[in-house]
């Protein structure tokens, strides 16, 4: 369907819904009704992400690969999806809310489109990328208004998690491995000798290289804990509480995978504990434990007013 034919399928929609509910209305049309508002707004929004992520299809593309070689990135491939489930959900409120164009979003469109330029001419990729899905963002508030904008937050700030960012975290992370998995071997009582992020114990050598940095389980916490914060409270504080949680979960877990790999390899003189399998293995059987202790408590609950 053209774009246009949608906005005027949703604006004459609107423009033919009376001021007040006729009372002899049956609440099954109601409902089908609803629903058909729902599913074109929820199409729309679906629509004006591939669109604009279309139009800038180069950057597109260098995010897609990125996702491609690197596993940290894997999750990527799920953020438009569920940014479009997102909005399904917030949708029923929008059914019938009336388009009102913001015309100075032309202006934040511009602004963006000026941060995606000098990204391009000075080859940063990730400031390309961060732009692109701003781009998006600037269009919805165009051409629907603010209060489809605001509706929609969290689903259209969910769509920067497509952005592959988080490599220039890898080295304050290998050093923070590196230090927690070495002090905790002491406390041990197994003697190290560190030079870097490489270490010696008496069964051999070992080295905190990027895969080690925990990058990938601390970006999958970010994404998962954003999505639990916001189907579980309103509260705004205690939805960055549980975020934080949801880091230091990771964060933590990373540090123990690191300490177990190391510790299972030097008591089994290197036969266990050493090959990729395993370490990725380890890694993510904690990392689940921890999440699904952290988050299965409150599943139960009611969403916190």
């Amino acid at each position: 369907m053209h774009l246009g034919h949608l906005l005027f399928a949703i604006w004459d929609r609107q423009r033919n819904l009376p001021m007040h509910l006729n009372p002899q209305l049956s609440t099954e049309s109601l409902s089908v009704g609803v629903t058909k508002g729902r599913i074109l707004v929820t199409l729309l929004f679906a629509v004006i992400t591939i669109l604009v992520l279309t139009v800038l299809w180069p950057t597109t593309r260098s995010m897609i690969e990125t996702w491609e070689k690197s596993s940290a990135y894997g999750h990527c491939y799920l953020v438009i999806p569920i940014a479009v489930w997102m909005a399904w959900r917030e949708s029923s409120a929008l059914a019938y809310v009336p388009l009102r164009p913001f015309w100075l979003g032309l202006v934040v469109i511009a602004a963006t489109g000026f941060v995606w330029l000098l990204g391009e001419l000075a080859s940063v990729a990730v400031l390309t990328q961060f732009a692109a899905i701003g781009l998006v963002v600037a269009t919805v508030l165009t051409v629907f208004g603010w209060t489809w904008t605001r509706q929609w937050a969290f689903p259209l700030g969910f769509l920067f998690f497509a952005v592959p960012f988080g490599e220039g975290l890898l080295p304050i992370l290998m050093e923070w491995t590196a230090d927690v998995t070495i002090g905790a071997l002491r406390v041990t009582g197994i003697p190290v000798y560190r030079e870097g992020n490489y270490f010696v114990l008496p069964s051999g050598a070992w080295s905190v290289v990027e895969a080690c940095s925990g990058v990938r389980y601390l970006i999958a916490a970010f994404m998962v804990g954003c999505i639990f914060a916001w189907l579980q409270y309103r509260a705004s504080i205690k939805r960055v509480v549980f975020v934080c949680l949801a880091l230091a979960v990771a964060l933590v877990s990373n540090w123990l995978r690191a300490y177990g790999i190391v510790l299972i390899g030097h008591l089994s003189n290197n036969r266990i504990g050493t090959g990729v399998i395993d370490h990725n293995l380890l890694g993510w059987v904690i990392f689940g434990a921890a999440m699904f202790g952290l988050i299965s408590p409150l599943c139960p609950g009611p969403r916190d007013e």
